[in-house]
């Protein structure tokens, strides 16, 4: 036990005896010692008994806290003998004639009288049976797995199994209840006492108790009652300090999902440390006078540290709780546990960390009479049915098992037949100190963790402690994990994948090849319009030459602003055949974001078409601009007059390491921040999509469906025309409609798609409401957001076999596509993400913790991306280049980087990489990456706010939407509605929260930062707006209660905007398929942009369902 005994063990004879004196002094002093309760009082619970009562009926009786131990008798034994003996126990000790009845709903304790309690042990004979040992083991897991009743009792089971004349074994099981591991002592020595004095012919030998448990269950409650004068500083005061601020919930990754209700299904992993680290423990923790227990709890939070990236660990442990002598004899719960904090801050060193775990035991063993039922109550967690409070792990030290007392002729030994299938904390580990090696046991839950798991947890665990006792002046970072083969494993994994890329050549080379090959196949495909590779080659010359005599050439820089098209198509192809790089950038961003592009990436040169200008008004200041519809134009017009006047581009070609195309993503200082990609990032790309999907081989027809300024639009293009494929463009009112994204897909035969999870989702729920099938794909990849398993198997049913369905990931600064997965893993839950799998050819994954050192599998670290496919840096910004890219630690090639994703990600057991969320605040929604910080920042810039936060939180029916959060400054009153409508000036659409919610105070924590957990629910837009309520018809009505459910608005009236209310236009469809469920009408996607309030959508409605077919 880690109790005052193991510290006595630990000190010196005379620190023993000065410290046993003060103990005992402190209990004769104690006031109210331990007496028999008055005649007539009732025996109340103890108050581990009544937590214990209390999670047995939530678990409706499961085995969970069954304690089942067995005794081997060797030589020959007297089954009568042993019978009367058990029952002389029972007769002695009250818990063992104690049920917990329910009374009204509250537990109470019945304690069965002597004279009318009838109990003896089972007698199973097995001699001259075979196979008797077994059997004997069989019915030992069978009994630990029978759960007891509580309410009837007896809570004591004991089965005698006579094996041979001289072999027999009892099979002991109790409930914690009536028991902790002291008493199974207690029971042993006095079983073998009373079986010594029966076979004797004696009486029974055992002196009376004292008091029985139920007295010191009445003493607990006087003690530790509210009101009581423990409340002082020796009391329920200390542990309201030690846990006072934020909690924390231990994060250890676990290999499945963590079931909403805690599960005990349990089961133990042993093995043994080394005389030589053991030995080294004993010698450090005494030379900073610290206990063996303390310098091991100091590794085992070091070692929780290193698997959870947390600074603040919590482990429990138990104290026997029997410092007082009339408590020694008793059998029942007197163990009590603590939760011991330990703050692992700073990265310091192992010494300095067995100091602070020196200080805070102390500290906590002061004070460990507080019954832990208690400390929770004055602690108040929060209450998690998933996990028990305050800590998920325990460890405890005990020392090796004495000899137990042999009777007269018998020889008694542990049989250990029960098993342990049984965990009641996620992880718990218990050693056994054994002299000169430590002897341990992990007991894990299995429905957490997998046996591979805790096999590496252990070899970690050494290996940590051996660098600890080896120099206990490194950093807790720097304490090794990790074997030599372990460590080359995880760096070497699928790190070794590489694919030729010729270094002349780029990816419009390779477009031209396909012109020349076959240059009459259709190239691009725009619904009606179709593009040969012939006409599309000519647009791009034409654009081209232009730019060329401009003045584009090796790093000029070119900016296209137009819609999804064959002509923004053919632009693209035109620069890079020019020499130069395009910015891409999305007409509908707002102009202050658009003209930030411009001049952050030195764009002189603009390609737009006079319909965008006339739509965008200032997107022209300080550029020149080039009008590809009057360019295309005058060059079709020059082709036909004199065919000669177009003549063949003279390439200014570009080397590798020239710009091909720069893109904005969102950034956290609350601008957008362009990574640069060359010729050769991109052409590495090309040849990894060529190798893993077979372009040009397998797959022919690519859907283009990614907005014009995200990567995944240049990786569509160069997917599809440098391998001779049709590129079918799918705008995006088809995309957001899954009906006629359907009739797209089918009519054109597409094979391969690159979409996000939500338009996934949302067009599987179409296809199987229909009753059709995704019968064309031969490769299907998602990507650009999670994915879960739940999704990935409703496509899967709607897919031929022949379909790959793969995850893909990918960031813009690895050009697009980093990774693949495609490997079926049922074991995985339907609430789990599909992982992202494993590197492309040449790209390296690495998941490095804060020194840029590999983590163990399963552990979570930081995604790092190496390889040819990486992005220059950031334009113009030379300090988060260098941030983000680094030297790369594990390459011999010059000048490798490797670049920092910012994602939290860890190495499965498979192989594969899983990606758990973001280091920073950098989400993905619906394919888009936002930084919260440039919401966040956008929000505050206003008026009228003070402050501002920005959260991620799931709506009604399970999506991801951004929750806006405002301050006001003192004296304003925002609208919130306003406030969206200043946003949506400010933002791109999908980076403009769906809420805003005021608040007198935005939450802060400790450390003066916001507190985004404490956030309450977010307000819809509306509620903040004065409107009267009433509805004119029933079809208003309805209305109004689909959009209720879809929006989580708890009241919506005719007047009110569903855009207003935090709609958005994926949300369009679910309205509109609720619509169609409720009224029979079939309405098309934009009904919802033109008719956006209740009032008008319901007259739409009414009119449709009025009109005949």
């Amino acid at each position: 036990m880690s109790d005052t005994s193991e510290r006595l063990r630990e000190q010196s004879p005379a620190q023993n005896a000065l410290h046993t004196r003060r103990l005992e002094e402190r209990t004769a002093a104690a006031p109210g010692g331990i007496t028999r309760r008055p005649a007539g009082t009732g025996a109340p619970l103890s108050f581990a008994q009544q937590r214990l009562w209390f999670l047995d009926q939530l678990g409706s009786g499961n085995a969970a806290y069954n304690m089942p131990y067995s005794l081997r008798l060797s030589g020959p034994v007297d089954l009568d003998t042993a019978v009367r003996a058990f029952q002389a126990l029972v007769r002695r000790h009250e818990t063992l004639r104690t049920s917990y009845p329910s009374v009204d709903g509250e537990p109470a304790q019945t304690i069965a009288p002597v004279d009318t309690h009838v109990w003896e042990p089972r007698v199973v004979d097995l001699r001259g049976a075979d196979d008797a040992e077994e059997q004997a083991r069989q019915l030992a897991a069978q009994d630990a797995r029978a759960p007891f009743d509580l309410g009837r009792g007896p809570l004591l089971r004991v089965t005698l199994v006579a094996l041979t004349e001289r072999e027999t074994v009892a099979l002991i099981n109790l409930h914690r209840i009536v028991t902790d591991d002291w008493s199974m002592t207690v029971l042993t020595d006095e079983f073998c006492h009373l079986y010594d004095a029966f076979r004797a012919g004696g009486a029974d030998p055992l002196p009376p108790l004292a008091v029985q448990y139920a007295d010191y269950a009445h003493w607990q409650r006087e003690q530790f009652t509210d009101g009581a004068a423990n409340r002082g500083a020796h009391g329920p005061a200390h542990w309201r300090k030690r846990f006072s601020g934020e909690l924390p919930s231990l994060r250890v990754p676990t290999d499945r999902t963590r079931p909403t209700v805690q599960t005990y299904a349990g089961r133990t992993r042993s093995f043994t440390l080394s005389a030589e680290v053991t030995a080294g423990l004993r010698e450090l923790g005494g030379a900073a006078n610290a206990t063996l227990f303390m310098t091991l709890l100091a590794g085992y939070a070091a070692l929780l540290h290193r698997y959870s990236g947390q600074d603040d660990i919590v482990v429990g442990t138990t104290v026997a709780g029997r410092h007082r002598p009339e408590t020694e004899p008793l059998v029942g719960l007197l163990a009590n546990t603590l939760a011991l904090r330990t703050d692992l801050a700073g990265d310091p060193t192992f010494r300095e960390l067995l100091a602070r775990t020196r200080q805070a035991c102390i500290a906590d063993f002061a004070h460990q009479d507080v019954p832990f039922a208690r400390v929770v109550e004055e602690v108040q967690p929060d209450r998690d049915l998933s996990r028990t409070p305050l800590f998920q792990t325990m460890l405890s030290l005990h020392d090796a098992p004495r000899p137990m007392p042999d009777p007269t002729g018998l020889r008694v030994s542990p049989f250990g037949g029960e098993g342990r299938t049984t965990a009641l904390h996620d992880l718990s580990l218990h050693v056994v100190d054994e002299g000169d090696r430590l002897r341990c046991a992990w007991e894990f839950n299995v429905d957490l963790f997998a046996d591979a798991t805790i096999e590496r947890m252990a070899a970690h665990f050494e290996r940590l402690l051996l660098g600890a006792v080896t120099d206990a002046d490194l950093p807790l970072s720097l304490l090794p994990l990790l074997s030599e083969p372990e460590r080359a494993e995880l760096l070497n994994r699928d790190n070794l994948i590489s694919v030729e890329v010729a270094p002349d050549t780029c990816v419009h080379h390779l477009f031209e090849e396909h012109v020349r090959a076959t240059p009459d196949a259709v190239a691009v495909v725009d619904g009606e319009d179709r593009v040969s590779y012939r006409e599309l080659d000519r647009r791009a010359g034409i654009i081209a030459a232009r730019l060329r005599a401009l003045g584009v050439g090796p790093e000029s820089r070119v900016g296209l602003c137009a819609p999804r098209c064959p002509d923004s198509v053919a632009a693209l192809l035109g620069v890079l055949k020019a020499g130069g790089a395009y910015v891409p950038l999305d007409p509908a961003h707002p102009v202050d974001r658009l003209l930030h592009v411009l001049s952050d990436a030195s764009v002189r040169l603009l390609l737009t078409r006079r319909d965008v200008v006339a739509s965008v008004p200032g997107l022209t200041e300080g550029v020149s601009v080039g009008y590809l519809d009057d360019w295309l134009a005058e060059g079709a017009v020059a082709a036909q007059e004199e065919p000669a006047a177009v003549p063949p581009v003279r390439h200014a070609e570009p080397n590798a390491d020239n710009l091909a195309f720069l893109v904005y993503t969102s950034g956290s200082t609350g601008r957008a921040k362009g990574a640069m990609l060359t010729h050769g990032a991109l052409m590495s790309a090309f040849r990894s999509w060529e190798r893993v999907y077979g372009l040009g081989r397998v797959v022919r027809r690519h859907l283009q469906a990614a907005n014009i300024a995200f990567d995944v639009f240049t990786g569509d293009m160069v997917r599809a025309l440098c391998s001779g494929g049709t590129l079918v463009l799918c705008h995006r009112e088809a995309l957001l409609d899954p009906a006629r994204l359907y009739t797209l897909l089918q009519r054109e035969r597409i094979d391969f798609a690159d979409l996000v999870p939500v338009v996934i989702r949302r067009l599987s729920a179409y296809v199987a409401e229909q009753g059709r099938m995704l019968d064309n794909f031969k490769v299907l990849a998602v990507g650009a957001d999670i994915w879960f398993m739940q999704d990935y198997w409703n496509l899967a049913k709607l897919c031929p076999p022949r379909t790959r369905l793969v995850n893909s990931y990918g960031v813009t600064e690895s050009t697009v596509d980093s990774s693949l997965f495609e490997t079926p893993m049922p074991e995985r839950g339907d609430e789990e993400p599909v992982p992202i799998g494993r590197p492309l050819p040449n790209t390296q994954f690495y998941v490095l913790d804060n020194r840029l050192q590999p983590v163990p599998f399963g552990v979570n670290g930081t995604l790092y991306i190496g390889g040819l496919a990486l992005a220059r840096g950031y334009v113009g910004s030379p300090e988060l280049t260098a941030e983000r890219f680094l030297a790369h630690p594990f390459s011999k090639r010059p000048g490798a980087r490797l670049y920092n994703t910012g994602d939290l990600a860890r190495i499965l057991p498979t192989g594969d990489v899983e990606v758990l969320g973001r280091v920073d605040r950098q989400v993905k929604l619906r394919g888009f990456r936002i930084e919260l910080e440039e919401v966040e920042s956008v929000l505050g810039q206003h008026p009228d706010a003070q402050d501002a936060a920005v959260i991620v939180r799931e709506d009604a029916l399970g999506e991801r939407r951004l929750a806006g959060y405002v301050e006001p400054r003192p004296g304003r009153s925002p609208d919130p509605v306003a406030l969206l409508q200043y946003l949506r000036t400010q933002l791109p659409y999908y980076m403009v929260p769906s809420t805003i919610t005021l608040l007198e105070r935005i939450p802060l924590n400790a450390n003066g930062k916001h507190d985004r957990r404490a956030l309450p629910a977010p307000a819809p837009v509306a509620d903040a707006v004065e409107r009267p309520a009433g509805f004119a018809t029933a079809t208003q009505e309805r209305v109004a209660r689909i959009w209720s459910q879809a929006l989580g608005a708890d009241v919506v009236t005719p007047e009110d905007d569903f855009f207003q209310l935090g709609g958005d236009s994926l949300l369009t469809l679910r309205i509109l398929f609720a619509l169609r469920r409720a009224f029979g009408v079939d309405l098309p996607p934009i009904t919802l942009f033109a008719a956006t309030t209740v009032e008008e959508l319901a007259r739409r409605i009414d009119l449709a369902a009025s009109t005949p077919a």
